[in-house]
C-alpha cells in the first residue's frame, strides 16, 4: 500500500489501515515525474505500487519508444542524455529505425553537473549514436499537439501491448526552436527537465511543506512540524527525511549514497534518546536500572557530508562518461562501466550495513 495522508499521531494508507503508537517517521517517498517509462510516476495517479508491475510497465514502454520512429527529449541534463544514449544505442543495436532528438535550453549538457570536457565528450558520443541536438534552445509545444499528446498519454504510457507496432501509428508533434526559428517533429515527446515533490500527503500538516520540498536541517530532521510550535527552524525529534523528497539534495544519488550511514546513525540515537525518555518517564529505580542493564549509549548525530562534485552518465550500455575524476575534469573509463552493471548498489550495501 502507499501513504494517503499523516498527521503527528496517525500515518493513513491506501487500504484503509492506519498506523499509530510510531516512535519515529522517516519520510523517503523520493520525488515523482509524469512519464512512466522513468519509474517515478505516484501511486494512486496511475502509478504502479509492486515492483514486478512497475519494472513491466517501464519495459513495455522503453520497447514502445524503440518503435515508435522519433523521439523528442526535452532535457539534456543527467537523465536526458542517458535516455538518449540508450535508445540510441539500442535502436542501432537493433536495426531499428528511430531518429533521436536532444534538445537543451543551456550552452552545454549536463552544465550543473559536469565539466565543460566531460560535457563536449558526452555531446560527441551521442552524435556519433545518430542523436541529433540543438542547444540553446527552449521549445514550445504546439496547441495542437499538447492537446493530442494528453489525449494520447494514458495509451501510450499505460504499457498496453507490445509496444512494437503500436508505436509506428503515433501522429507527430510539433516542437518549435525559438532562437534558431526551427521545427522538431517527433512522434512522442519526452520531459526531462525535472521532477517534482511527492509529498502531496503531508499538506496542509506542516508549513514548510508548502514549497513542495520537505525542508531538513544538517542532520536530516524535519523544521517546521506541528511540534514545533510554529517555529519553522526548530527540528523534530520525531520525523527525518531523507533522499530526493528533501531539500538538502534533492536526485542527487552521489550524496544520497556518501550519506545512508550518517541518517542509519541518526535514526539510532534518535531511538535511544526515546528510550531513554520512556525509562524515565516510567519512573522508580527499577526503570533507571533496566536503562542501565541495556546500555543505552546516546552519541551525538553526525551532520550530512557535502561530498565532492561528482557525476556519472551512460550513453548506452558500453559507453559513458564520469565528471569530477582527476585532473582533466573527466573519464570514459571503468566508472560508467561500473554503473551500468551494478548502479553502484555495492556501494549502498556497504555503506548501511546491509550484506
Amino acid at each position: 500500500s502507499y501513504v494517503t495522508s499523516m498527521d503527528e499521531s496517525n500515518i493513513n494508507l491506501a487500504n484503509s489501515r492506519t498506523i499509530v503508537d510510531f516512535d519515529l517517521v522517516l519520510i523517503a517517498v523520493g520525488a515523482t515525474n509524469p512519464e512512466k517509462g522513468f519509474g517515478r510516476t505516484t501511486p494512486g495517479e496511475g502509478g504502479c505500487i509492486e515492483e514486478g508491475d512497475r519494472l513491466d510497465t517501464m519495459a513495455k514502454r522503453g520497447q514502445q519508444l524503440l518503435n515508435c520512429g522519433s523521439v523528442a527529449i526535452v532535457g539534456g541534463g543527467l537523465v536526458g542524455i542517458e535516455l538518449a544514449g540508450d535508445l540510441a544505442y539500442s535502436a542501432k543495436q537493433k536495426e531499428i529505425p528511430l531518429h533521436v532528438t536532444l534538445i537543451h535550453s543551456e550552452s552545454r549538457l549536463a552544465m550543473a553537473d559536469m565539466t565543460a570536457g566531460a560535457s563536449k565528450f558526452a555531446q560527441k558520443k551521442l552524435e556519433k549514436l545518430g542523436v541529433t541536438i540543438h542547444l540553446n534552445e527552449r521549445c514550445k509545444v504546439s496547441p495542437a499537439s499538447k492537446d493530442q499528446q494528453n489525449d494520447e498519454e494514458g495509451g501510450a504510457s499505460g504499457g498496453g501491448g507490445g509496444g512494437g507496432d503500436e508505436g509506428n501509428d503515433s501522429k507527430q508533434h510539433d516542437l518549435f526552436l525559438p532562437n534558431s526559428g526551427g521545427q522538431v517533429s517527433a512522434n512522442e515527446i519526452i520531459w526531462t527537465t525535472g521532477i517534482s515533490s511527492h509529498n502531496r500527503f503531508l499538506h496542509g500538516k506542516f508549513k514548510t511543506f508548502e514549497t513542495g520540498w520537505i525542508k531538513v536541517d544538517d542532520y536530516f530532521r524535519v523544521l517546521g512540524t506541528i511540534e514545533s510550535k510554529g517555529n519553522e527552524d526548530t527540528p523534530s525529534k520525531k520525523y527525518f527525511a531523507f533522499g530526493d523528497c528533501c531539500d538538502w539534495f534533492p536526485n542527487a544519488g552521489n550524496a544520497l549514497m556518501q550519506n545512508g550511514a550518517t541518517i542509519g546513525h541518526n535514526l539510532a540515537m534518535a531511538l535511544q534518546i526515546k528510550a531513554q525518555e520512556k525509562a524515565k518517564a516510567s519512573g522508580g529505580a527499577a526503570a533507571d536500572a533496566s536503562a542501565q542493564s541495556k546500555k543505552i549509549a546516546i552519541k551525538p548525530f553526525r551532520k550530512a557530508k557535502v561530498p565532492p562534485r561528482f557525476a556519472v552518465a551512460t550513453l548506452g550500455p558500453k559507453a559513458g562518461v564520469a565528471s569530477g575524476i582527476g585532473c582533466c575534469g573527466y573519464t570514459q573509463f571503468l566508472i560508467p562501466g561500473m554503473k551500468n552493471k551494478t548502479m553502484f548498489l555495492s556501494n549502498i550495501k556497504k555503506s548501511t550495513g546491509i550484506e
